[in-house]
């Protein structure tokens, strides 16, 4: 019985990695991502080192990207999907128990879920600069902390060879993860943080090894929000004057946008997490149940609302990425594995109504979705094809057209993401240089 259980869940995943590789494949590079394609692991490197002292500080999402960008796109496809494959199945896991299996029905309803509240999936997941920075860099946290909360690594009494073999890369996970992302990596932190105090109040073993990683993750995240570039980017964006307005009253204007965003955009994931919250608390959810799942949505709303303090990023955009994947982990934590099968005319009807409500949900968003983003990247291809069939006929600036297509919803790839101007020396025309090989583009 478990065995086929088993054959179910590797066999979904198998779809969901088959339909992401041929979304991904499919689409085309945009904006960020041309000024990448052309680049060599040397040069990946020297401007991991540029950003670090002269943009900002997220060397790893931003490598991560640049790889992307520049590898072959079949391959980059294949492991785009992989990371996707791999989100999917950290925030199924780790919303379990940790004695309980994973079931093939429980995974699909994380995909659901995800597929409906992920923020805007197209920059996110489709788009390498996104993908680099928000898709691979959660991954990279929630498997840090999957070591933490489900695995026996950190305890287990393995040989003095065997430690050390471990020892490197377990270090360089946690370096690399609290590198990754301003917001995101001090959730993380925040989450074993809690934790590591709620173990130390049961009395529970902690290992060295627990301690060193936490360690090294911080001083990876310190690593980050030093980063001399940081100033200097928020300098260029919003001018000198950013820095002269008081931090409180900083801190109140970007609060008040984050409301707006939750309200606009992430309300009835709230209401979901509240609804399930009372609802399983009353009928099947233990204290520590409740506390571990209300530790996910702290854990979220507090990667969500530090954005207060930050210049940019509190329109509910990518920047939410990492804070809604955690209070998503904290609704599916309200759900039992053995859901609808009790007994009770109340929970089965609750359950029955709850699914068909999500499927349809995802249903149309889903479908919607990947019709417009398969529009969207056929009129970006459209116009490469045209870029490169003028470049043959002249050297002079191209002038170009609008795209045919502008996607109208959250999963094309360059929803709400700047187009080419006027000016052939400006953002991102300038990029089409490398990228093609052409002298210029402007829109006409």
């Amino acid at each position: 019985m478990f065995k086929d259980k088993k054959i179910k869940l590797i066999g979904l995943e198998i779809v969901v990695f088959g339909m992401m590789t041929i979304w991904n494949y499919i689409t085309p590079l945009w904006a960020d991502d041309i000024y990448a394609a052309h680049m060599g692991v040397m040069d990946i490197i020297g401007m991991a080192k540029y950003d670090y002292l002269n943009w900002n500080g997220r060397i790893i999402g931003q490598s991560i990207m640049r790889f992307l960008s520049s590898g072959n796109h079949m391959i980059v496809a294949l492991c785009n999907a992989l990371m996707f494959v791999f989100l999917i199945h950290l925030v199924s896991v780790l919303s379990l128990r940790k004695s309980e299996q994973l079931t093939s029905f429980r995974y699909v309803i994380v995909l659901l879920i995800t597929i409906v509240f992920i923020p805007v999936f197209g920059q996110t997941v489709l788009w390498r600069s996104g993908s680099g920075n928000y898709l691979w860099t959660t991954v990279l946290n929630l498997f840090f902390i999957w070591i933490y909360v489900r695995s026996d690594f950190l305890n287990k009494d393995f040989s003095v060879k065997y430690k050390i073999l471990l020892f490197i890369p377990f270090m360089l996970l946690a370096l690399m993860a609290g590198w990754s992302n301003e917001n995101t990596s001090g959730g993380t932190f925040l989450f074993l943080l809690i934790y590591t105090i709620f173990k130390l109040i049961k009395k529970s073993k902690i290992s060295f090894m627990h301690y060193t990683g936490m360690v090294v993750f911080l001083g990876g995240f310190i690593m980050l929000l030093l980063s001399p570039g940081n100033k200097i980017r928020t300098v260029a964006t919003l001018g000198k004057d950013y820095l002269k307005i008081p931090l409180r009253t900083r801190f109140m204007v970007g609060f008040t946008k984050v409301n707006s965003a939750l309200m606009d955009q992430y309300i009835l994931l709230l209401v979901l997490c509240v609804l399930l919250g009372v609802v399983a608390y009353n009928f099947w959810i233990s204290d520590k149940e409740m506390f571990v799942a209300l530790s996910w949505i702290f854990s979220g709303l507090a990667i969500i609302y530090v954005l207060s303090f930050s210049p940019i990023g509190q329109d509910g955009g990518r920047s939410f990425f990492g804070g809604i994947i955690f209070i998503i982990i904290g609704l599916i934590s309200f759900i039992p594995n053995d859901f609808g099968l009790s007994g009770d005319k109340f929970l089965k009807s609750f359950y029955e109504f709850g699914t068909i409500i999500l499927i349809a949900c995802s249903f149309l968003s889903l479908t919607n979705g990947m019709y417009d983003s398969y529009k969207a990247s056929d009129a970006i291809t459209q116009r490469n094809t045209f870029i490169l069939s003028q470049k043959k006929r002249s050297t002079k600036i191209i002038q170009l057209d609008k795209l045919a297509y502008y996607p109208q919803t959250k999963y094309g790839v360059d929803f709400g993401l700047q187009d080419i101007g006027p000016d052939m020396n400006a953002f991102p025309n300038n990029g089409y240089k490398g990228y093609l090989g052409v002298k210029g583009v402007i829109l006409k």
